[in-house]
């Protein structure tokens, strides 16, 4: 029996080990693919070889083998690796076409097009790449979305579809300017300008060269396809002078394979055949049907203007020879079908959708139909049957509810008249506490005034007895305060607004005439604080940057002064002063600042030594 246990635990134990073994798997190979979508977009390579430490057989499930498949495609793409192999994405394609959100289908679409591609199987890239951006209204990696307009407008190219080629690429260069990516979006005007040069639509190319340009100051990589825009266009609209400038403005620039061939095409057309055999000379050719037929077009071109007929014709043999293989190639392909293949599916789709609404409505219809039908036959049989027993009861069942009724109006109106009288003894108990709480409100707020009053005018008529030797204008003007104050205490104690008739006078005066208002104010400090106005004349200040002083100490904020004086100026002077003071960016409050320079000029030690 005890063997028994023994072997029930040893194998419980070995089952939880087993348990904690496989999500300490699942937990690490989720992390590292976590940590390979971060960067898969910036470093694709340490993406790439961070899922290279993976083996898919030991992921779990089909969600994380679905999510290993789709990013080793995206890192494979996009460190420029054209693999065929569609097993790769087989596993993405198999889970997100069925379970993922729009931005999964899009990726696995775009990719999965994009091996197709690789293999050459242009048809089904081009299938691939517009069922993606069939979801371009419910996707938020506008990146991909973008890529995958890039890659449609290629194949559009091939396929010589102009107006499709034009439109893919302002799509896409409009969706790479929302996130940022001026480069890509530089490269995409500048392929839809080349489009619209040879659709002879000169005004629309004039409206992307306007883009283009601003872009360029925005980039600086989009310089490169500015002047690949700018050189096509000049070919193509410029005179011969023109042409010339800009060759020999650019001639020093590193140029690409297809700029080049622009350059020994402008050379020619100008005339200048030794730089253009010197370019056509370096050209390496790439081994792509289009990169071929352009090089044998701008040799046809070359030979020709330099009347070597022989050799204009060879090249053209060549040129038709090479183009008649390619569209043989492309029509074997079905290129040219896959968008109208596409277009019919949708059409289909979206008929067979109404289709089966209409089948559903029409089906909902029918049995809402029978339900209603079969309610209103049950509802007259049971309308009937009560009928007959309600013309029975009927009377007493009126009677009775006649009586509850009045007795019901009448508990009614004793309840509301209860209410009534409650709430006026309420609302009466209320008014009077309101009453007694501001008269003690008020008597306080009073005492206090005339207190601070008081405390002002005494220390007014202290000051004009220290200082009874000073000139007449101060003694005018410490009378004057007096009698304001006298008659602001008079007023409060007697209620009588008669006695501070001056001291509203006074108010009125300051706010009629601000200027004469701001200098008695600088003069009664000048009187009463004589070291801090001796120590802002001394920084330098004026009498306009005095009063704005004078007016914070009254305990104005800025917004306050700005009111006060109707002008904005007040921020210039702020800032002035400042300077003068040499107050630095971190004292935010000038008012405060102030106090404390008056406590240090007037009772403390003073700045002036």
């Amino acid at each position: 029996m005890n063997i028994n246990i023994n072997h029930y635990v040893i194998a419980l134990i070995a089952c939880i080990l087993l348990i904690i073994g496989s999500c300490s798997r699942r937990s690490d190979a989720m992390t590292v693919l976590d940590l390979a979508e971060s960067v898969v977009n910036d470093k694709p390579d340490s993406a790439l070889r961070l899922i290279n430490t993976l083996n898919p057989e030991d992921l779990s499930n089909d969600s994380e083998r679905a999510r290993y498949s789709l990013l080793n495609a995206i890192a494979i793409d996009k460190n420029w690796i054209d693999t065929t192999d569609y097993r790769i994405i087989e596993p993405a394609v198999g889970y997100y076409l069925r379970h993922g959100n729009p931005d999964e289908k899009l990726r696995t679409f775009y990719y999965s097009g994009r091996i197709y591609d690789n293999q050459n199987n242009q048809d089904s890239a081009m299938a691939h790449y517009l069922r993606a951006a069939d979801l371009c209204n419910d996707i938020t990696d506008t990146l991909v979305l973008a890529n995958d307009y890039v890659a449609m407008a290629t194949l559009y190219y091939q396929e010589y579809d102009l107006k499709k080629f034009i439109d893919s690429n302002l799509k896409a260069a409009d969706l790479y300017v929302k996130i940022g990516r001026y480069d890509y979006a530089a490269k995409g005007y500048t392929c839809a300008i080349d489009g619209y040069i040879v659709a002879k639509k000169r005004h629309k190319a004039d409206s992307l060269r306007k883009i283009l340009t601003s872009l360029k100051d925005l980039n600086q990589k989009a310089g490169q396809y500015h002047l690949s825009s700018e050189l096509s266009y000049v070919i193509r609209y410029g005179e011969p002078d023109e042409i010339r400038a800009f060759l020999d403005e650019n001639r020093e620039r590193k140029l690409s394979h297809d700029d080049s061939l622009s350059m020994i095409l402008a050379y020619t057309r100008t005339g200048q055949f030794d730089r253009a055999d010197t370019l056509l000379s370096s050209v390496v050719l790439k081994p792509f049907a289009f990169d071929t037929l352009r090089y044998e077009s701008v040799k046809v071109d070359f030979f020709e203007k330099q009347q070597d007929y022989q050799s204009a014709y060879e090249a053209y043999n060549r040129f038709s020879s090479i183009q008649g293989r390619y569209q043989m190639n492309l029509l074997s392909q079905d290129l040219l079908f896959a968008d109208k293949r596409h277009k019919l599916e949708i059409e289909n789709l979206t008929a067979m959708r109404n289709k089966n609404r209409t089948i559903r409505i029409a089906a909902y219809a029918i049995i809402g139909l029978l339900l209603l039908v079969g309610w209103l036959y049950y509802l007259i049989r049971l309308v009937k049957t009560r009928r007959r027993l309600a013309e029975k009861e009927n009377d007493n069942f009126r009677l009775e509810h006649e009586i509850l009724l009045k007795d019901k109006d009448l508990a009614i109106l004793q309840r509301d008249e209860k209410i009534q009288e409650a709430e006026m003894l309420e609302s009466d108990k209320k008014r009077l506490e309101e009453e007694r709480r501001l008269d003690r409100s008020t008597m306080s707020d009073m005492k206090t005034l005339i207190d601070a009053l008081k405390t002002e005018r005494d220390n007014i008529k202290r000051l004009y007895d220290e200082r009874s030797t000073t000139s007449d204008s101060f003694k005018k003007l410490m009378q004057r305060r007096v009698n304001m104050l006298n008659g602001l205490v008079a007023s409060e104690i007697t209620n009588n607004h008669r006695y501070a008739k001056e001291y509203h006078k006074w108010v009125k005066q300051a706010h009629k005439d601000k200027e004469e208002f701001l200098d008695e104010i600088r003069n009664e400090f000048e009187i009463f604080y004589p070291n801090f106005i001796k120590y802002l004349k001394l920084r330098g200040l004026n009498d306009e940057e005095l009063n704005i002083i004078c007016l914070h100490v009254l305990g104005l904020f800025g917004k306050e002064i700005g009111t006060y004086l109707d002008t904005k100026r007040h921020y210039i002077v702020s800032h002035q002063i400042r300077e003068k003071l040499n107050i630095d960016e971190h004292e935010t409050n000038l008012r405060l600042y102030v106090e404390r320079l008056i406590e240090r000029c007037e009772f403390g030690d003073s700045p002036l030594t």
